[in-house]
């Protein structure tokens, strides 16, 4: 095999993991859809009602909405497994997953850091992304986001807040960003992994602000060579998330632009201070 059919085989071996796992997600989607469908219809044949198409399909559509969250969990856990065995099978290709080096990479002012980023300083950079006009532009971000975060919040912290990090850390930051840079200087890498992760979650608000989180989650990968540290800032991204979704915190703060502003600025300035920490540290 010459050195161009490496490259193309390297460049498609990097893309395929995020491609399985959109294939994945279609495939539980489309169960599910079959599920709601036939109990939607035994539902209705056993009322011996009328009921219109429109409202037969919006039932529909509001059964899939509210178990979006279980969704998301059964495809990550499948693609947990599947990429789980793929490592296992080329462990020896991705040290950074080996389990020697995650429980001995970070130390506790480590893990600190990682928490403050995660919990503070990407929920900052939510807030700055989302005062920028591009919702509805391509997709629409709180339609997206009511249906992904409604239901148990208990559910919800371990479908979006534990499952989901672990699932998509290990295909676009492991086995993507691993794959490119292979094939292209990593600096490009860090932005093509970056451009896929943000056009995998279909809308541009809520692609631009997954774009600029992966950007820093790729950096603290590169640093610490390991990939527990970004699944630590994007668990904490999302737990966060649903917690102040789930008590109303973001809708308060929405009611007055200058505290909004604020806690942004506060919230992104402590982020930076933590990345910086963990960007200069001496990790020997």
């Amino acid at each position: 095999m010459n050195e161009k059919d490496i490259r193309f085989k390297n460049i498609i071996m990097a893309f395929c993991p995020p491609i399985i796992y959109l294939f994945i997600t279609m495939f539980v989607e489309v169960v599910a859809d079959i599920i709601i469908f036939v109990r939607q219809a035994k539902s209705t044949s056993n009322s011996n009602g009328f009921i219109s198409s429109y409202k037969f399909m919006d039932n529909i559509t509001n059964n899939l909405d509210k178990y979006s969250y279980l969704i998301t969990f059964i495809s990550a856990t499948i693609a947990i497994f599947i990429f789980g065995y793929y490592y296992f099978r080329h462990k020896n290709t991705y040290e950074a997953y080996k389990l020697s080096k995650v429980f001995t990479s970070l130390k506790v002012n480590d893990y600190f850091n990682l928490v403050i980023i995660g919990a503070i300083g990407s929920v900052g950079l939510s807030r700055f992304v989302s005062m920028l006009p591009l919702d509805n532009i391509i997709g629409n971000y709180e339609n997206t986001s009511n249906a992904l975060l409604s239901g148990n919040i208990i559910l919800q912290i371990v479908s979006l807040g534990i499952v989901v990090p672990i699932a998509e850390e290990l295909i676009y930051r492991g086995l993507l960003f691993n794959g490119l840079t292979k094939v292209i200087d990593a600096k490009y890498a860090i932005f093509v992994a970056s451009l896929v992760f943000g056009v995998f979650h279909y809308n541009l608000l809520q692609g631009t602000y997954t774009f600029l989180l992966s950007l820093i989650l790729i950096c603290v990968y590169m640093r610490y060579k390991c990939i527990l540290a970004p699944i630590i800032i994007h668990a904490c991204a999302n737990i966060v998330a649903v917690i102040s979704s789930y008590f109303g915190i973001s809708s308060f703060l929405n009611r007055n632009i200058w505290i909004y502003l604020l806690i942004m600025v506060v919230e992104l300035v402590i982020g930076v201070i933590s990345f910086e920490v963990i960007m200069k540290e001496d990790l020997k």
